[in-house]
Parts: C-alpha cells; sequence; structure tokens
C-alpha cells in the first residue's frame, strides 16, 4: 500500500511524541515491576541506527526489576551491519548464554533487528527468542529503501559505503525469518522506517507480527512494549505460541496482533 509524501511528513512530525511515551513509560512501569515473574534467562537488547547501550539502558532496568539478566550489546553506536561488530556481537551472545545456563532473546531495536535476526540465523541454538521493535528488516543493505527519512537514508549510506557481497551476506540472514520464535514489534506511524517493511510474512507457526501504537524513536521507552515483553519473555522456546489478546485488552491496548494470513491494518 502506498504512502502519500504527506502522510510521510505527518509521521516524521508526530516522532516528538516519544517524550510523552517516556514519560507513561515511567509511570505505568511500577505495574510490571511489581509483577517480578523472571526466569534470570539472558536479554539482550540491540540499539538502532546510530543508538548505543545509553538509550536502552532504561528498557534494561525494567528488564531486570521483572527478573531478567538484561545486558546491552557493549559495542558502542550502532552505525550499521558490520562484519568486525558482528563477530564482536556473537562473542557476547554466547558469553551471556554461558553465564546464564541456557539460550537467550534478543531484542532489536529498529537496526538493532537487523543485527537480532542475522545472529539468531547463525546460532539458533544460543537463542531463545528474537523480538524486535520497529525493525523493517524485509529490505536489502545495499538498497535500503524500507527508510522512510530521506536524511536518516542519506547518513547510513554514508557510514556504510556498499560492499555488495559482504552486505548481500548479511542482508540473507536479516531477510529469512530466524528458525526460533520470532516477533515483529510495528507501528504504522512510524517516522523513520516503513512499516510494511517490518512485517514478517513467513508460513512459520513460530512467528508473529504485533501493531501497536507508538513512535518509531519512543520505542524502548513505550508502556506497551515493555506490557508485551511482560507477556513474551516467560515463554519457553519449545511450546511458544503467538500472543492472542481478547476484544477488551485490544480495544484498551489499541493493539493487534496476527500472522502473515491476516491483512496489516493501514494506520496505528
Amino acid at each position: 500500500m502506498a504512502v502519500s509524501n504527506k502522510l510521510r511528513l505527518f509521521h516524521r512530525i508526530i516522532e516528538v511524541r516519544a517524550l510523552y511515551e517516556a514519560a507513561a513509560f515511567t509511570v505505568l512501569k511500577p505495574l510490571l515491576h511489581d509483577s517480578r515473574h523472571g526466569d534470570g534467562h539472558g536479554v539482550m537488547v540491540i540499539p538502532g541506527f546510530m543508538a548505543n547501550d545509553v538509550l536502552t539502558a532504561q528498557l534494561r532496568g525494567s528488564l531486570n526489576l521483572m527478573g531478567y539478566t538484561a545486558v546491552g550489546w557493549g559495542n558502542g553506536a550502532n552505525f550499521g551491519m558490520r562484519k568486525d561488530v558482528f563477530e564482536k556481537t556473537m562473542k557476547e551472545v554466547r558469553r551471556l548464554n554461558a553465564e546464564t545456563g541456557g539460550p537467550i532473546t534478543l531484542i532489536g531495536w529498529s537496526l538493532g533487528g537487523f543485527y537480532a535476526r542475522a545472529l539468531a540465523n547463525s546460532e539458533p541454538d544460543l537463542i531463545r527468542q528474537v523480538i524486535t521493535l520497529g525493525s523493517p528488516f524485509n529490505v536489502s543493505l545495499v538498497a535500503t529503501d524500507a527508510i522512510e527519512s530521506k536524511n536518516v537514508r542519506r547518513l547510513y549510506k554514508l557510514l556504510n559505503p556498499a560492499d555488495h557481497d559482504e552486505l548481500s551476506h548479511y542482508s540473507e540472514l536479516v531477510n529469512k525469518t530466524p528458525p526460533v520464535p520470532f516477533t515483529s514489534v510495528f507501528t504504522c506511524s512510524d517516522g523513520i522506517a516503513d512499516w510494511q517493511m517490518c512485517v514478517d510474512k513467513s508460513e512459520s507457526d513460530h512467528c508473529q507480527n504485533i501493531r501497536i501504537r507508538a513512535s518509531h524513536a519512543g520505542m524502548t521507552h513505550n508502556a506497551l512494549v515493555l506490557y508485551l515483553l511482560h507477556k513474551l519473555l516467560p515463554q519457553q522456546r519449545d511450546n511458544w505460541k503467538p500472543l492472542r489478546l481478547g476484544k477488551v485488552a485490544r480495544n484498551l491496548l489499541q493493539m493487534t496482533s496476527f500472522t502473515k494470513r491476516a491483512i496489516a491494518p493501514r494506520m496505528a
């Protein structure tokens, strides 16, 4: 479905709501902290483009309070898919796996979701599940057409001179649905990424897409995201099931979950 230029501009302008999402997150997160139920398994949160672990600290702090062992990726700012950074991150995945005694969850925000999917496709035995937040993984890393903002697209290309062989290799790992439970959380009013590129259309029964009302920039401090993680993280890899919300919950939370067989909503 084509999106008009005026609508794209509107979506970019309302990214400012990330500030309000942060305020709501601060107010509501104690409710989920009080329901501590985490099993202590490892969770790695990978930041988005130009972001670092500082910008995911609030989310990781909440996950630790909920009873998980949440860590950052430890690679500074995320400038793009790069071989050396990928290998360093894989070492951290192995370390956290050994430290916590089992497969870990990967949470990738925006470009961080590219790393999360690629890591899970490379060594799935180390991964319990993958959750992406506003990540346009259905795109070629060479073309980067999924980036809605022209300025962000130009900056990405400037920082990532095309090495077609290397980028094509990672594109395959990113585009392929991981062989572990996978959830894509996205918003149709995303001002940075094309939401249609954030929907996984896999035939797999361990894959789901969840639409929420959110900004792209506010995904890591959005109360709805924290609520979803509260529901998703306790699931075991071997008996994972897609999230199913009742009608009342769907209306109250303004979110929709669906598989590739469902028709994606037009706006959120």
